[in-house]
C-alpha cells in the first residue's frame, strides 16, 4: 500500500483572531438541532405526572409564594391596574426564561463534551439547543 501523498491530505487550522459564526453551517445541521431539541423535551417530561404541565407548574407554585409573602404579610401593591398575582406570575415566567438561557447555554459544552469529541456537529449547536428547550418551555407556561 503506497503512502498517501499530501495531495489527500487535508489541514484543519483555526482562524486567526475572532470572526462571525457561520450561520450556514448551522443551518445545514438544523435537522440536528432539531431531534436534539425534540428528544430533550420528551426525556425532560417523559416521567412527571403532568408532562408538560410541569413548566407552569413551578413558575404558579413561586407566584403563590411570592403572592402571601409579599401580597400578604408585607402588604405590597403595585401602582398599576394590573393584580399582584398576574404581576408576579408574568414577571417570573419571563425570569424563568433568562435564568435558564443562562443556565443551560453556559452548561452546553460541557454537558455535551463527549458527543463533540467524536463526531462533528458546530459548537453553536449545543447552546441553540439549550435555548430553544428553554423557548419551548416559556411558550408552553
Amino acid at each position: 500500500m503506497a503512502a498517501p501523498s499530501t495531495a489527500d491530505i487535508t489541514w484543519i487550522r483555526p482562524a486567526k483572531g475572532w470572526r462571525l459564526p457561520d450561520l450556514r453551517e448551522v443551518w445545514h445541521y438544523r435537522n440536528v438541532l432539531f431531534n436534539f431539541v425534540s428528544r430533550n423535551f420528551r426525556v425532560t417530561y417523559r416521567q412527571t405526572i403532568g408532562g408538560p404541565i410541569y413548566a407552569v407548574y413551578q413558575p404558579f407554585m413561586t407566584m403563590v409564594g411570592y403572592t402571601l409573602i409579599l401580597g400578604v404579610l408585607f402588604d405590597a401593591q403595585n401602582d398599576t391596574a394590573i393584580p399582584y398575582p398576574l404581576f408576579s406570575f408574568s414577571a417570573l415566567i419571563v425570569w424563568s426564561l433568562f435564568a435558564g438561557v443562562v443556565q443551560g447555554v453556559s452548561m452546553s459544552m460541557q454537558k455535551n463534551s463527549t458527543l463533540i469529541q467524536k463526531i462533528y456537529i458546530p459548537r453553536l449547536i449545543f447552546p441553540l439547543i439549550e435555548m430553544f428547550m428553554e423557548l419551548l418551555t416559556f411558550g408552553i407556561a
